[in-house]
């Protein structure tokens, strides 16, 4: 194990598959700041993903099967050749389609979770503020 982030351990193997996916896309220019290894971005990267879904869970919101199953459906579709060409690129990338499904699965709890910042809490009442200091 390389870390913990909550009850979700990530491995070495896992974590050594993303860094050569991050390797990619930093050769890529898919990040525009590059500082740190790619081990190091996969590292942030796994870390930030299961944070983002523990925490809407955290918060009573889970992240359905289907609605998972939909978005990679729609990634799928977006391929002139489907499925196999999909496959492919996954491959080339050096990601398995678990790998999709974590990315998709923290983008959609990333939403969730940006949805419960302070602004969106409403404002406090006079007899709750008395409260919460009672």
């Amino acid at each position: 194990m390389v870390v913990r982030v909550g009850e979700v351990s990530i491995d070495g193997s896992t974590v050594n598959r993303w860094a050569k996916a991050t390797a990619l896309s930093i050769e890529g220019g898919a990040f525009v700041e590059s500082n740190g290894s790619p081990r190091q971005h996969a590292v942030q990267f796994l870390i930030m993903a299961h944070w983002l879904i523990g925490e809407a869970r955290d918060r009573g919101r889970t992240i359905s099967r289907d609605t998972v199953e939909r978005r990679v459906r729609e990634r799928v579709d977006a391929f002139p050749n489907g499925k196999p060409e999909y496959e492919r690129e996954l491959s080339a990338g050096y990601q398995t389609s678990e790998d999709a499904e974590l990315e998709i699965e923290a983008e959609l709890a990333g939403g969730i979770v940006r949805s419960f910042r302070p602004g969106n809490a409403g404002r406090a009442t006079r007899s709750e503020i008395i409260d919460y200091y009672r």
